[in-house]
This record gives structure tokens, sequence and C-alpha cells, in this order.
């Protein structure tokens, strides 16, 4: 069995550019310094769109970034049921 590993960051790194800059630069710059995963860090809330949500996803596909999802405490302690979607 062969295991691998990914490294990234919570956010994009701090060196990324004002532009593109968000998510998806943050995405395309931290391809570029060799990391392979990003959190998104939406622990205040998810304030984000359908768009700029395909847009990431994307960029991160594109890349050969993965990403992942902190979302809000409340969200997650609130739900009826747990959803997991793929």
């Amino acid at each position: 069995m062969s295991l691998s590993f990914r490294f990234g960051t919570v956010g994009s790194p701090s060196a990324t550019l004002p532009r593109p800059g968000g998510t998806v630069g943050g995405i395309q710059y931290a391809a570029s310094i060799g990391l392979n995963v990003l959190k998104l860090a939406w622990v205040n809330g998810v304030r984000v769109g359908d768009a700029t949500c395909a847009a990431s996803k994307q960029a991160g596909e594109t890349a050969g970034v993965a990403l992942s999802v902190h979302a809000p405490y409340y969200i997650n302690l609130n739900g009826e049921d747990e959803k997991w979607v793929r």
C-alpha cells in the first residue's frame, strides 16, 4: 500500500498577489510554490456565491490543488442531519 500526503495552507498563502487574488489566486499561487492542498477557512460565515465556488473548483482541478472547507461551527452543529457532498 502506498501512502501519500498533501501539504498546503489554511487560506491563501500570504504572498498571494492582490490580482487575481482571492481564492482563485490563492489556489494558483499555492500550486506555483509546490503546495497541493488549500483549506478554505469559512469560520465566520459562508459568503461566497455559486460562481465563486465554481471558479474555485475549476482552479483547483486545473492546478491539481485539492480543496477543503472549514465551515462555521454554528452551521456544523445546527444541522438536522449530516450532509456530505462529493
